[in-house]
């Protein structure tokens, strides 16, 4: 049986960052986010401007999430992993 591999937060805000979900996914990624409350957008927003890159080229999430922000991150996950987009 195989399982299936939860992804990891930070690889999805890097990749996110570095647009290559929305390049592999773009049409499906859109219809999710189209489905996003104003709530969801923002903290997108608010999490995406808080990527920085480091001088090695990696990205790096500042300040660390807020307990309240692995929560909606957590079921962001879910949700996307439930449309097979993860």
């Amino acid at each position: 049986m195989s399982q299936k591999i939860r992804p990891d937060l930070r690889e999805i805000l890097r990749l996110g960052a570095t647009g290559l979900i929305y390049a592999e996914h773009f049409e499906r990624w859109q219809r999710f986010k189209e489905q996003w409350s104003v709530d969801d957008r923002t903290r997108w927003q608010i999490l995406f401007s808080r990527i920085h890159k480091k001088p090695d080229g990696t990205a790096e999430l500042k300040p660390p999430l807020s307990d309240l922000e692995k929560q909606w991150a957590k079921d962001l996950v879910r949700r996307a992993e439930a449309l097979d987009l993860c």
